[in-house]
């Protein structure tokens, strides 16, 4: 069972709760503050919005991409959204918002002791985004709803042996700098801050501030780093107004992240001629990191309408995306998207769409587990009873097909205004059977209730009959949004309406834990979570969200509005009532009733938290503790810890298996621990959580976990644990480990057999059959083969025209997967690189075929063989590409 996050807030309507757009970045916005106030959005905010602190300027550059109202015209642009006037000069760039004006010049860059200057360069401009070329240096700028986005690329390190990097800027205009901790306040508007430098392999490098006079440092440390690199600051609003909804989309109005892919929900967003008909855009991560620019998929309805709202809630989970239209044909409707097989979301229409059984006057909310998906109906049309039901599709067999035969979830004991179904969530796929949790604003008790529902051995079915029905206080309105973590057997239910002692509307969290019979009615929690500082109207509990033994309740009307955010860690003998939170979270320097905690999500050790007067501005939080009870200690510590025991990695060594990694022992009461998994001893891009998914890339190869321990002293010297080794697991029919890689074979494969021959081949094996293309022996490290399709001559169609692999067991010369391109050029003569989707593609001239590999930032991810005759020429190599990358 998982975590579930559940929040109860009181006098929920739709003009209490409005848009919380997306907002976190690692990069140079440039956004407005103290802005004339536009119309307020009047539509409730659906899903807390939690995309990695890099994300924003990505997502918000992408968006001014296809939106012409950010484009650059000329020398200058607006920015709809943040009320932005901006010019482009040889001499550097100008923004302009009602509180006055700043302007930002590049005027010098090396190292320190020996930093050249710059002249000026004509800035070129195209779509919405401007770059400046100067020698060895690229400056360039993105305008999009969160702002104007600055960015520096460097090619390679400037001359020198010694000393740190240094980009000198001049700074002008009526707007006052000064520093303010490790951030320049630009008068009361504007905050520059976060800045952040990553090389080529993604990894952050330490950088730094410094302002004196007008003259603004930013400096970076590249010893040991891989070039080219990007240093992206990141000026973020203090404070914004929301925008009239006729100069925005809604972007972020819904989101959801899985891995390394983000969804976010554009209901306002017009289609062709189709005001607010909505659209979804899908943001993959990057191998060089967020940091870098991303490319949106757009997912649009085909039978779309003005006004059908698509995106207004948003899911996904793996490959499955689900986004609710609730105004489509007055019943509301979700679609499905399903990734392409070779992994690349692309823009396209929906694979299946899901008609629910009632019409729909709310949000739609929608989730999706596996082959399940969930969709809520609190808000019934045409009902004044609005007692509400959730309605399951189910996949069939082979993919997701259009449907209005969904299995009903009711409750017997349902009321008059239950609106069972305002919010629902499903427990993760790893978890058997499905859990489906759903909010109430009344349930058949005396107060909000949260109905669970667990799978049936014979699947899923219409009942009335919850597993369990879960008691929330006496309050009678409930507007949360049930969110499942995926670790723990703990539902977590916050009460914005609880009175704590005499404080009336302080809010609490409730604790339920699931009994080791399974779910059952729970008349009271198991646990209360309380903020003995906090006060009368915090409304703490307002939302909740939940990672391993981590829960976070947002309390947006704590201190006169400006919010806070209070971190609990569950105590080593389990949880219990408790006024005490580990850790206190508030926007500082304080924002005048920001309304910090509006949303709030985890995961692992860093929190996010939106506020309601933020317009793509959340704040990000790195908390101490490892979801273990660390709590707060360390207060007192002398010195940074120092390792006593070394870390140890448990679990099995095997692909799809989880590792999971111990902290080891430490002295001087550490807070918080970082984690790093390595592969070979070079680390793994993104795998910074405790525990590690192997991947069928790392079978032969060593695995390990570095911890890193912290207090209020600072961070001692990191600790490794044992290597521990992948095997390759042995499947009959697949490819003997020949250990080279050459001709026109690779393993039981040969160019040109016939794809009934190559099945034969791999009868023992698992295959996954797809129009041109099949997986053989455990995909992906086994072999992708592709076949020739309608598109080639006769003699091509049917017969195998590529194979590769991402197995360390194959080479080319010596060039296995998991090399870097610079190694391989060194003994295989390289074509120029062709950038298709995420990956790039190099080919190497070979006697019978031509070497292919595909890489991502910079590490060959699988080397393979083409058929020469139809990767002969530049052109051929791309439309060869195109088929089957």
């Amino acid at each position: 069972m998982s975590t579930l996050a559940v929040s109860v807030v009181g006098g929920w309507s739709p003009s209490r709760r409005f848009l919380i757009a997306v907002a976190v970045a690692a990069c140079t916005v440039l956004a407005a503050l103290s802005l004339p106030s536009a119309s307020p959005r009047t539509v409730p905010a659906v899903h807390a919005a939690v995309l990695p602190v890099a994300a924003v300027g990505p997502v918000s550059a992408a968006v001014g991409r296809v939106d012409r109202a950010y484009w650059v015209h000329g020398t200058r642009a607006t920015n709809p959204v943040q009320n932005l006037r901006i010019g482009f000069s040889p001499a550097g760039v100008s923004v302009r918002n009602g509180a006055g004006s700043v302007a930002l010049s590049l005027i010098g860059f090396g190292r320190s002791g020996a930093v050249r200057q710059v002249g000026h360069v004509t800035p070129l401009a195209r779509a919405n985004r401007v770059l400046y070329a100067f020698p060895g240096i690229r400056a360039w700028y993105a305008n999009g709803p969160a702002g104007l986005e600055q960015g520096f690329d460097v090619a390679r390190a400037p001359s020198g042996d010694s000393g740190r990097l240094v980009f000198s800027m001049a700074l002008a205009g009526s707007l006052r700098a000064r520093m303010a901790g490790d951030s320049v306040m630009l008068g009361g508007s504007l905050r520059y801050t976060g800045l952040v430098a990553v090389d080529a392999r993604g990894r952050r490098l330490p950088a730094s501030m410094q302002l004196r006079g007008d003259r603004l440092a930013l400096t970076v440390d590249d010893r040991g780093a891989r070039y080219p690199l990007r240093v992206d600051p990141f000026v973020q609003a203090a404070e914004l107004t929301a925008s009239s909804p006729s100069t925005q989309i809604a972007l972020g109005y819904s989101s959801a992240i899985s891995g390394s892919t983000i969804v976010v929900g554009a209901p306002a967003a017009t289609v062709g001629a189709a005001a607010s008909q909505g659209d979804v855009l899908v943001f993959t991560e990057p191998s060089s990191g967020w940091a870098s620019t991303s490319t949106a998929a757009v997912l649009t309805a085909s039978d779309g309408a003005a006004h059908d709202s698509l995106g207004f809630s948003v899911a996904i989970d793996g490959t499955t995306i689900v986004a609710g239209a609730p105004a489509h044909n007055g019943v509301g409707a979700a679609y499905v998207y399903t990734e392409p097989s070779n992994g690349t979301w692309t823009s396209a229409t929906q694979t299946a769409e899901l008609t629910p059984t009632g019409a729909q006057n709310g949000y739609l909310p929608v989730a999706v587990s596996g082959s399940t998906i969930a969709i809520g109906r609190g808000f019934q049309a045409g009902s004044h009873s609005q007692q509400g039901a959730v309605d399951v599709f189910v996949k069939p067999a082979g993919a997701w097909a259009n449907s209005s035969t969904p299995a009903v979830l009711t409750a017997a004991d349902g009321v008059a205004q239950s609106v069972l179904g305002v919010t629902v969530a499903i427990s993760p796929s790893t978890v058997s059977p499905t859990t489906i949790a759903a909010g109430a604003q009344t349930g058949g008790g005396s107060g909000s209730a949260v109905y669970v529902f667990s799978q049936p051995s014979g699947g899923w079915a219409t009942t009335s009959t919850p597993s369990a029905e879960l008691q929330v206080g006496t309050s009678s309105i409930f507007g949360g949004e049930p969110q499942l973590a995926d670790s723990g057997s703990t539902i977590a239910v916050g009460n914005a309406t609880a009175t704590v002692g005499s404080n009336a509307q302080q809010g609490n969290v409730s604790i339920f834990s699931e009994p080791t019979t399974g779910w059952a009615n729970a008349p009271s929690p198991s646990a209360t979570l309380t903020a003995a500082s906090g006060g009368a109207g915090d409304d703490m509990g307002f939302t909740v969200s939940a990672s391993g033994t981590t829960i976070v309740a947002g309390a947006p009307s704590a201190g006169s509005g400006q919010g806070a955010v209070y971190v609990f860690d569950q105590p080593a003998t389990g949880w219990a009532t408790t006024g005490t939170p580990a850790q206190v979270l508030t926007n500082s320097p304080a924002g005048p009733a920001g309304e910090l905690g509006y949303s709030v999500g985890i995961s692992g050790g860093t929190v996010i938290a939106g506020t309601r007067a933020h317009d793509l501005g959340e704040f990000v939080f790195d908390i101490p503790g490892s979801g273990g009870g660390g709590g707060a200690g360390g207060a007192g510590a002398t010195a940074p810890p120092v390792a006593t025991t070394r870390p140890v990695v448990s679990g099995t060594a095997k692909a799809g298996h989880t590792l999971s990694c111990s902290p080891g022992s430490w002295s001087n009461s550490p807070t918080r621990y970082a984690y790093q998994w390595s592969r070979d001893g070079t680390p793994i891009l993104g795998a910074t959580n405790a525990t590690y998914k192997v991947q069928k890339s790392d079978e032969q190869l060593m695995l390990a976990c570095t911890v890193t321990a912290s207090n209020a002293k600072g961070a001692g010297p990191a600790a490794a644990s044992a290597r521990k080794i992948v095997p390759v697991p042995k499947v009959k029919g697949c490819p003997s480990a020949t250990g080279s890689l050459s001709g026109v074979k690779l393993g039981l494969v040969k160019l040109g057999m016939t794809r009934a021959a190559a099945h034969k081949a791999f009868k023992h094996s698992s295959n996954r059959g797809e129009k041109y293309e099949d997986f053989f022996c455990l995909t992906p490290i086994g072999i992708r083969v592709g076949y020739g399709s309608a598109a080639v001559p006769k003699r091509f169609r049917d017969k195998v025209i590529w194979a590769s692999t991402s197995s360390a067991y194959y080479t080319v010369k010596g060039v296995r997967a998991g090399a870097t391109v610079t190694a391989a050029a060194k003994t295989l003569t390289l074509s120029r690189p062709f950038k298709v989707g995420r990956n790039t593609w190099y080919f190497a001239p070979e006697a019978d075929t031509n070497a292919i590999f595909k890489v991502r930032g910079g590490v060959i991810e699988e080397i393979g063989i083409a058929l020469k005759s139809r990767t002969s020429t530049p052109a051929a190599k791309r439309k060869f590409l195109k088929s089957f990358s």
